[in-house]
């Protein structure tokens, strides 16, 4: 819950200094959309090692997802 309030934070974190610092907000979107992308990246790496190391180290039957 705490990530989930820190992520919808930063847009709005990233905007609201643009008129403070004299830049455009199409900067900050952009480091927004960059934040989101990486987060997306690193999920989707912990998610397939996580799998591997399930299916690598389950002890007698075949590694499952479950939903």
């Amino acid at each position: 819950m705490v990530l989930a309030l820190s992520v919808a934070a930063l847009p709005i974190t990233a905007v609201h200094p643009t008129r403070i610092l004299g830049t455009e907000p199409a900067t900050a979107a952009l480091l927004t959309a960059a934040y989101g992308l990486g987060s997306l990246t690193g999920s989707r790496v912990f998610f397939a090692s996580t799998l591997a190391a399930r299916t690598e180290y389950a002890p007698g039957g075949r590694g499952q997802v479950f939903i």
